[in-house]
C-alpha cells in the first residue's frame, strides 16, 4: 500500500449488527421492551423481598433491645446489606422494596453489559445469542 495517501486507506468494519444477526438481535430486542418496561415502571416484588425486609427490621429490634444473636430467618447476612444501607439512608420498608428492585435491575443490566463485551471477542453471535438468553430468562 506504499504511495497512498493516509485519507484513502479507509477500514470497514463490519458491524456485529449485520445480516441474520441483526435481525435476530432487532427481534429480542424488540420482545425484551414490553417486560422491561413493566419491570421498570412496576418493580417485581417476591416474597422474599418482603421476608427480607422484615428480618432486618427483627435484627434491628433485636440489636436495640440488646440481643446480638437468635435473630433466625433464612437469608444470609450478605443479603441484609443492601437493605441494611436504604435503612441507613431512613427509607420505610415499601421504599426498602422497591429500591432492592431498582438495584436488582441495575446490576442485571450490568451482567448484561459485561456479558455482551467479553463473548462478543470471540463471536458477536453468541454474544447476541447470550445477551438475548437471559433477557428472555427469569433473571430479572
Amino acid at each position: 500500500m506504499a504511495g497512498h495517501p493516509a485519507s484513502v486507506l479507509v477500514a470497514t468494519a463490519r458491524s456485529p449488527f449485520s445480516g441474520r444477526l441483526g435481525l435476530f438481535a432487532a427481534v429480542g430486542a424488540i420482545a425484551a421492551a414490553p417486560g422491561l418496561r413493566e419491570y421498570v415502571t412496576t418493580p417485581h416484588l417476591s416474597g422474599d423481598t418482603f421476608l427480607l425486609v422484615e428480618q432486618m427490621n427483627n435484627a434491628i429490634s433485636a440489636i436495640d433491645s440488646g440481643q446480638w444473636s437468635g435473630w433466625g430467618g433464612h437469608f444470609p447476612l450478605l443479603q441484609h446489606i443492601p437493605a441494611l444501607l436504604f435503612r441507613f439512608e431512613s427509607l420505610d420498608s415499601a421504599a426498602i422494596q422497591a429500591s432492592l428492585a431498582y438495584l436488582n435491575l441495575l446490576l442485571f443490566a450490568i451482567l448484561l453489559w459485561w456479558s455482551w463485551l467479553t463473548l462478543r471477542r470471540r463471536s458477536a453471535p453468541v454474544a447476541v445469542i447470550f445477551v438475548v438468553v437471559l433477557l428472555a430468562g427469569p433473571l430479572p
